[in-house]
Parts: structure tokens; C-alpha cells; sequence
């Protein structure tokens, strides 16, 4: 399996170096390179979703809770993921 992560502090500790390590026979791990965002398909709703709350009104965190729910509903936040899987 192969899988592509950034460098954030929890993909890189210690810990997870040790899970990487062991499971080495049937894990291959690559690295986005730094200060890349463009190139993380898990990156792009989130972008979207920030631009949406930013006009939208919520209170307290149950309402925020309601706003990304609403956001993550809504077709523009979805990834064109296949564009990241195909040459």
C-alpha cells in the first residue's frame, strides 16, 4: 500500500515513524513536499469551505458544528479526486 501524507507533526513523530517502520514489508510511505497545499487533494474542500464560513454567521461551536455540515453538503466543496489519480 502506498500512501501520501504531509509533513504534519502527527504523520511525522516518533510514533508514527515506528508504525511506518514496522509495517514497512506491505506500507510504502512518500511525502507531499513542504509548503505544498495545492498538491494535497484533501487540502482543496477545505480551502472552500474556509471561503464559505467566511460569509456565513454561526454562534458558538454547535453552530459552526451546522455551518460545516451545511458546507461539506454543498457540490463546490467536493475534490475532483480522479484529477489527482490519473497521469
Amino acid at each position: 500500500m502506498i500512501i501520501v501524507i504531509d509533513h504534519a507533526p502527527y504523520h511525522v513523530s516518533k510514533k508514527m515513524q515506528r508504525f511506518y517502520d514496522n509495517h514497512e514489508d506491505h506500507l510504502h510511505v512518500e511525502y507531499f513536499p513542504s509548503y505544498s497545499p495545492e498538491l494535497n487533494p484533501a487540502e482543496q474542500p477545505w480551502r472552500e469551505v474556509k471561503k464559505w464560513l467566511a460569509t456565513s454567521y454561526w454562534t458558538g461551536k454547535e453552530g459552526l458544528g451546522e455551518q460545516l455540515i451545511s458546507a461539506f453538503q454543498q457540490d463546490f466543496v467536493i475534490t475532483p479526486i480522479y484529477d489527482y489519480l490519473l497521469p
